[in-house]
């Protein structure tokens, strides 16, 4: 993915998403095929935003890494015709 807004959008969807499955299930009284159900899904919604953000952190401090590293002096020189 390209696009880093959409990203952050999905993760910030995802994360709060899965927060929130998680309260409710585990708040309301429900059979237990549902409760494993629904706290499987909304576990796997925080892991998909902990996983996308530890992955954007990595992938953001390798680029400051080569761009710095990408850095070169010139000098120039002007000689009078």
């Amino acid at each position: 993915m390209n696009d880093r807004a959409l990203s952050i959008f999905l993760k910030i969807v995802f994360g709060l998403g899965g927060i929130a499955i998680l309260t409710l299930s585990w708040t309301q009284s429900m059979p237990l095929f549902e409760r494993v159900l629904t706290t499987s899904i909304g576990t796997a919604g925080i892991l998909y935003t902990s996983i996308g953000l530890l992955t954007m952190m990595f992938v953001s401090g390798r680029a400051g890494i080569t761009r710095r590293a990408l850095k070169v002096e010139v000098n120039s020189e002007t000689r009078d015709l």
